[in-house]
């Protein structure tokens, strides 16, 4: 526990989202700016707002776009309007991609602490 809140007070800051990264993003991910609007809950007009340099994203907005970024398995989950992270078969319960990519990351973080490699 002790180093969960060590880890999770490292996260505070959000990556700054220029419209080069904005973009580079939603190529990445393979979405197009509509799609991209309706995961980040904004209008597509917004989305275009960021990839034109008029307006940066707000700090929600840089989670989530951070989000994303780290964890693109999350947009399936979405997609799937799934609401828990793991699922029940034969018995045995299941972790999906995105509850993995999170114990990931917190692992790299506790790894980065400890100073040993991962």
């Amino acid at each position: 526990m002790k180093n969960t809140l060590r880890a999770l007070t490292n996260v505070t800051a959000t990556p700054d989202y220029t419209p080069e990264t904005v973009k580079a993003l939603i190529k990445r991910l393979k979405l197009n700016e509509k799609t991209l609007a309706l995961l980040m809950n904004v209008s597509p007009m917004t989305v275009r707002l960021w990839t034109s340099g008029a307006v940066k994203p707000c700090g929600l907005s840089r989670r989530l776009l951070q989000l994303y970024e780290l964890c693109p398995d999350i947009i399936d989950v979405l997609a799937r309007n799934q609401r828990s992270v793991s699922s029940q078969r034969g018995g045995a319960t299941e972790r999906t991609s995105i509850a993995a990519c999170g114990d990931a990351r917190l692992s790299e973080v506790r790894d980065d602490e400890d100073g040993s490699e991962k």
